[in-house]
């Protein structure tokens, strides 16, 4: 019933369902998903990004970030949840902006293929623009610790570098925003 787990009780371990495994793409997504999660944890042990009085279950139980895709829409996440699943948005673009230069090394592309790859790109960048966009709000900047929004300007800046190749620029442009699929 699941893709892939991440359990911070049980730090490095991540559990990928064996039908994903045939498919090297998801695979190689959901080993960086999971591992990333384990990052994110380790920044928060390790830098203040954001500040000790913050109550993660306070933070879900406000739904200090409503996210329009998922279970129970609108679903809220707490500003630490939103912040890890942003980091991974952003890092996913990275990974199908590769795939996709891959792909499509050499080739002038100016229609939009209905490709999986493509598909993937563009939820993730969406869903990591929705997220920027949320977790900048002026109402959570009181939450953040001394390095919590640098940590969003420099996966701001990521995204912005995955973006700025004409390729990735066309496909942003080419389809309008859809969290869902």
């Amino acid at each position: 019933g699941f893709e892939s787990a991440y359990n911070r009780e049980a730090p490095q371990i991540f559990m990928i369902n064996s039908d994903v495994i045939v498919d090297p793409l998801l695979t190689g997504e959901f080993l960086l998903h999971e591992s990333l999660h384990q990052k994110m944890n380790d920044l928060q042990v390790t830098r203040p990004i954001v500040i000790d009085s913050y109550d993660d279950f306070i933070s879900h139980e406000q739904g200090d970030i409503k996210l329009p895709w998922g279970i129970g829409k609108p679903r809220p996440f707490s500003l630490v949840r939103a912040l890890a699943t942003f980091h991974v948005y952003v890092h996913l673009c990275v990974l199908y902006k590769m795939a996709i230069l891959k792909i499509h090394a050499g080739e002038n592309v100016t229609a939009f293929p209905e490709t999986k790859v493509w598909k993937r790109f563009l939820n993730s960048y969406n869903r990591a623009q929705y997220l920027l966009q949320s977790l900048r709000s002026e109402r959570l900047v009181s939450y953040y610790g001394r390095e919590g929004l640098e940590f969003i300007s420099w996966l701001d800046n990521v995204l912005i570098s995955v973006t700025s190749d004409p390729l990735i620029s066309t496909i942003i442009s080419s389809k309008p925003t859809d969290y869902y699929e």
